[in-house]
């Protein structure tokens, strides 16, 4: 179950029922109007933030859905799993757009482009990948020290850096133009 509070009041607005498992992540659309959550019941959905109502159901991952985010416009949804995809679905039809594919343990976490471009997928497997969402290929694949950071999006600060092997740093701002 997932909840939408007044922040103001503390007041309950809506309770989202239909997960089977636990709700590891909540999310509003960037106009606010629908709410994605992800599940370990192997789901993400959205729901209408006004009514509450479920909208869609994204059904395709085979394990634990452990994030789901929208894409800077808020028309296409991506989720990251642990079995071993990340997918890309559109929000208002529900419908699976791409997996994708190639990592070789679970994925922890996924993160769109600020422009909606390029997505960044990171794996237990101890890489990230850069994918081009137009194609949805790999662009890019980098080795990766592991971090805690499974169930959140990264902060404005993360966005522009990402740790590599031997506690490195890159710049995402030269992969990831505004």
């Amino acid at each position: 179950t997932a909840r939408l509070w007044d922040a103001a009041s503390g007041r309950e607005l809506q309770v989202l029922r239909g997960h089977e498992k636990e709700v590891i992540g909540a999310q509003f659309s960037p106009d606010g109007k629908t709410v994605l959550t992800a599940s370990w019941d192997e789901t993400a959905r959205l729901w209408d933030a006004a009514s509450g109502r479920e909208l869609q159901v994204l059904r395709g991952h085979e394990k634990e859905v452990i994030g789901a985010q929208f894409s800077p416009d808020g028309k296409t949804v991506l989720t990251a799993s642990w079995d071993e995809t990340a997918r890309l679905w559109d929000a208002a039809s529900g419908r699976e757009l791409q997996v994708l594919r190639g990592h070789e343990k679970e994925v922890i976490g996924a993160q769109f482009s600020p422009d909606g471009k390029t997505v960044l997928t990171a794996s237990w497997d101890e890489t990230a990948r850069l994918w081009f969402c137009w194609v949805c290929r790999p662009a890019n694949e980098i080795a990766i020290e592991m971090t805690t950071t499974i169930g959140r999006g990264l902060t404005e600060e993360e966005q522009r850096r990402f740790g590599l092997k031997g506690n490195k740093a890159f710049s995402l701002s030269s992969l990831f133009p505004r």
